[in-house]
C-alpha cells in the first residue's frame, strides 16, 4: 500500500483487550493523542469497565497512549514486568525517544510518561481469572513479554480477546498506582 499524501506517519499498531463478562485488561496503547482517544472510545464502547493497561515492552509506542487512557479510566492500574519499568524509567528521566519520535510524528504525541507499577508475581486478575505476563527475553526491545490467557475460563463468552489496529499512531512523567502518582512536567523543546 502506498502512503497518504501526507506520507507515512507511523507502522500500524495493535492493542489488544482481553475482556471478561464485566471488566476488562488492555494490552499495550498507542502513542499520539488522537490515536489513544480512539482507543478509549473503543474501549468505552465495549461495555467494559477497563482494569488494567498491561505494557507488554518499553518501546514508546506502547505505554505513551496510557496517559490518555487514564484520563478517561482513571480507575485502571497500569502494569509492566519490573525490567519493562526498568526501561520505562530510563526514558522518562532521559525523555530521549520522546525528544526523537516526537519531531517524526503528523498528530501529537502525549506528553506524559506513565511510569507502570512493577508486577511482583507476573499475575493478572481478569473477574477471578488468572491471566499471566510471561517475559521472552528479548524481541522487539530487550526485556519484552506478552500475556497468556489460560484456556481454562468456566464458559467461552467469559473472556474474550479483541484487537484494534490503528493505521498510524501518534512527555511530564507520571508514576501511575492506585496509590497515587507523580508527576514531572518535561517541556517541549
Amino acid at each position: 500500500m502506498a502512503p497518504s499524501d501526507g506520507g507515512w506517519t507511523w507502522p500500524p499498531t495493535a492493542a489488544t483487550l482481553i475482556a471478561g463478562e464485566r471488566e476488562a485488561i488492555l494490552v499495550d496503547t498507542v502513542p499520539t493523542v488522537e490515536d489513544a482517544q480512539k482507543l478509549a472510545d473503543w474501549i468505552e464502547a465495549s461495555g467494559k469497565e477497563l482494569t488494567t493497561i498491561y505494557i507488554a515492552h518499553g518501546h514508546f509506542d506502547h505505554f505513551l497512549g496510557s496517559s490518555t487512557l487514564l484520563d478517561r479510566f482513571p480507575q485502571a492500574r497500569v502494569v509492566a514486568t519490573e525490567a519493562t519499568v526498568r526501561l520505562i524509567e530510563a526514558e522518562a528521566e532521559s525523555g530521549h525517544d520522546l525528544k526523537l519520535y516526537g519531531q517524526l510524528f503528523v498528530d501529537r504525541i502525549d506528553s506524559t510518561v506513565i511510569v507502570p507499577e512493577a508486577l511482583t508475581d507476573h499475575r493478572l486478575d481478569l473477574e477471578g481469572h488468572e491471566v499471566l505476563a510471561v517475559a521472552t527475553g528479548r524481541s522487539d526491545v530487550d526485556d519484552s513479554s506478552y500475556v497468556y490467557v489460560p484456556a481454562s475460563p468456566p464458559s467461552r463468552s467469559e473472556t474474550s480477546r479483541t484487537t484494534m489496529s490503528t493505521p498510524r499512531s501518534s512527555p511530564a512523567i507520571t508514576r501511575s498506582g492506585r496509590r497515587g502518582s507523580r508527576r514531572w512536567p518535561r517541556s517541549r523543546t
